[in-house]
């Protein structure tokens, strides 16, 4: 008897909680809901009320309404990220978008991340008094409720996502997500379209291809985009800068002081920016990867005009895939005037080119600006032509070295001979003892300032998507940060400036010799 008493007052408990929680619901927004139910589980706040910001509001309410099929957030690191969507999630499983048969996944980058995103939920319930049942087997963990809802907590690490039903997936660190779980995002998407469901993509940038691919599609009317960034080129000091990719600023929900700190750590220790820009100013770029040179040392030598041509120069030459981009350099180290040019065949055009790498209208933009010649009508392209427009608007100019390096070396050197600057032209090892020579050199005339360019969106874009290859031994070479990215600019540029550098020492050591 005793037992059944209690059993009977357990469910007199659910009956209550139920009611309480669902109080108001047919009337009662998510924001509103989760602002009357909820509290905040941990941090400064711990204990209050949530209290979802105006730009979270803006969010949850064009996220979750009627035809939206995909949404985006893209927000810096620490702007109450996780309790949002924890707090979105118990809105689901226990309050105005409830029902017995509602099903929700959700995937994080690992198996870490996922036990966290858990326990997040877990933690806010428990303080906040809503009853959910969660479950760490099979790992990261189920959560259900008594009513019938269901979460399945995946990690993308291990999982596939395959036969799974879903009203709502969240992909979590969307923008860390590889192109080698294309599949995975691509198996989220099915889950959805059983149940006429969406899916919530929410992260910082990174230089995952298929958050970036979703931004591209931001103007699609099933697509709801929202992104609180930088674009990676502003000083990482200015706390102007800091608002703009962390709207919880504002909102106390991340500290101030936190962002001083890390940026004066930042500027004191180079090899962290990267990392400082990727996760607190939301840079589309990869927190861990390494960049050719950063993009504040990049603008110091961005000049209005640049410094004359003064002596001999250098040409660099890049022989990129037959239908792919192929790029020249020009350098004169006397003055450090670099020029960069590329081209690209006709076919496709520039419009579905620019989709197709997912950089929006960027190379239309280069084209525009002069940096980017387009041969019309081809398919494959015209490296010769192009060698011949770049000599000619170097008529005049002493010449000392035209340097490619030996990719597709046949057609290279027969490109040369019939442009007649054979004897003029080598071919560079891509191995790490030269490749590391001319990036080292390129990083010490972008620091020393001994380079100097007028802006170049062309080179700009290459160096953005660079990524830094380093060996055991700690010599680095020139790699893309993606498979879509074109660094075929930069790849030029730190040939001649390479070359430009090693020509240099080799007269200053002859002229010692002689002394």
């Amino acid at each position: 008897m005793r037992a059944l008493r209690a059993q009977r007052r357990a469910e007199k408990g659910l009956a209550d909680e139920d009611t309480r929680l669902r109080m108001g619901k047919a009337d009662m927004s998510v924001p509103a809901w989760i602002e009357r139910f909820c509290l905040v589980p941990t941090g400064p706040l711990q204990g209050q009320p949530f209290r979802v910001p105006k730009w979270q509001r803006r969010f949850l309410k064009e996220a979750l309404a009627p035809g939206i099929r995909e949404a985006g957030l893209s927000v810096a690191r620490k702007n109450g990220k996780s309790g949002l969507i924890a707090a979105m999630l118990l809105a689901c499983l226990r309050g105005p978008l409830a029902s017995s048969t509602w099903r929700g996944v959700v995937a994080s980058m690992s198996g870490r991340l996922a036990t966290e995103l858990r326990e997040a939920i877990r933690a806010t319930a428990n303080l906040s008094g809503i009853q959910v049942n969660v479950k760490q087997t099979p790992p990261p963990g189920v959560i259900t409720t008594p009513a019938g809802p269901r979460l399945d907590i995946l990690a993308a690490d291990k999982a596939t996502g395959h036969a799974l039903g879903a009203d709502l997936v969240i992909v979590d660190e969307a923008g860390l997500m590889p192109e080698n779980q294309r599949p995975l995002w691509e198996a989220l998407m099915t889950c959805v379209s059983g149940r006429n469901g969406r899916l919530v993509a929410i992260s910082i940038q990174g230089d995952g291809p298929m958050f970036r691919e979703l931004k591209l599609r931001a103007d699609d009317p099933t697509v709801c985009w929202h992104e609180y960034s930088t674009d990676g080129t502003e000083d990482f000091t200015d706390e102007a800068v800091w608002h703009r990719a962390n709207p919880g600023l504002a909102d106390g929900i991340k500290s101030i002081e936190y962002m001083r700190d890390m940026a004066r750590r930042a500027a004191a220790t180079p090899a962290v920016q990267s990392t400082f820009r990727a996760y607190d100013l939301n840079a589309p770029q990869s927190p861990s990867r390494e960049l050719l040179v950063t993009m504040q040392q990049w603008q110091s030598v961005v000049v209005d005009q640049a410094a004359p041509r003064a002596g001999w120069c250098v040409m660099g030459f890049d022989l990129g895939g037959s239908s792919s981009m192929t790029a020249a350099a020009a350098y004169w180290p006397e003055s450090g005037r670099l020029e960069v040019r590329g081209a690209f065949p006709g076919v496709p055009d520039i419009e579905e080119r620019g989709r197709q790498d997912a950089v929006g209208n960027r190379y239309a933009r280069m084209e525009m600006r002069g940096e980017l010649k387009v041969y019309p009508g081809v398919r494959t392209t015209p490296v010769q032509a192009f060698l011949r427009d770049f000599l000619e608007g170097l008529r005049g100019e002493d010449i000392k070295a035209i340097v490619a390096d030996r990719y597709r070396e046949a057609e290279a050197l027969d490109v040369f001979e019939q442009c007649r600057v054979l004897g003029k032209a080598s071919l560079r090892g891509v191995g790490w003892k030269d490749a590391s020579h001319d990036v080292r050199a390129f990083q010490r005339a972008v620091i020393d300032r001994h380079l100097q360019i007028e802006e170049n969106l062309l080179l700009e874009s290459a160096i953005m998507e660079s990524a830094l290859a380093t060996d055991p031994a700690g010599n680095q070479k020139l790699d893309k940060a993606r498979s879509e990215g074109r660094i075929d600019a930069a790849t030029a540029a730190t040939l001649a400036v390479g070359e430009a550098e090693r020509r240099r020492t080799t007269r200053k050591r002859r002229y010692r010799g002689a002394a």
